[in-house]
């Protein structure tokens, strides 16, 4: 939950500050931060694997590793561009470009990932009424670029929608964990 609640403040941050700094910090320091939720969406996304990669021997677990690996490159991407390269507009623009490059690879591994998985945990149930949640999250992802062609505003709020995705899709798995062990769930 904390992943997505980083990552629907920051990418709009991200995407308005190409050449306007906002609050004092450049699109350089938004996208450095980004370090954040990339991390704790990487920790969601093995947990997310840890819990249903062995639940089914149906199609569900071959989507997962998509998701992992996705996060983990543009986890890595933002290291070689923002901490190794510097940034396309201050730093040295080939390193920048392999860093954007190996970005959206993962961006684009994910979001197909997510939507993988989405269809299949909606075809075994996995997520009961939420199975359709990662489905929609890999479509909100993929419309991202579309989306941003049209302009700064629609690009950040595509951002802010798969960030709420995130959010619910971790309280689902938050929530259903603490019903699954009656241990924990008498404790609130």
């Amino acid at each position: 939950m904390l992943g997505g609640v980083l990552w629907l403040v920051l990418r709009p941050l991200v995407a308005t500050t190409w050449n306007n700094p906002t609050f004092g910090l450049t699109y350089e320091d938004y996208n450095r931060l980004m370090v954040a939720p990339l991390a704790f969406l990487l920790l969601a996304a093995l947990g997310l694997h840890g819990r249903y990669a062995a639940q089914t021997s149906g199609g569900p677990h071959r989507a997962l590793p998509g998701i992992v690996l996705g996060v983990a490159l543009m986890l890595l991407g933002v290291v070689v561009e923002f901490y190794f390269a510097g940034g396309v507009n201050t730093g040295d623009w080939t390193w920048s470009l392999v860093g954007w490059t190996t970005y959206l690879l993962g961006y684009l591994s994910m979001t197909v990932g997510l939507m993988l998985f989405g269809v299949q945990a909606w075809r075994h149930g996995l997520l009961g009424r939420w199975s359709v949640l990662p489905l929609t999250m890999g479509w909100l992802g993929l419309l991202w670029l579309p989306a941003a062609s049209f302009g700064t505003l629609p690009g950040a709020a595509t951002q802010v929608l798969f960030g709420l995705a995130w959010v619910a899709l971790g309280y689902h798995l938050w929530s259903s964990r603490v019903r699954e062990r009656p241990d924990i769930g008498s404790q609130r």
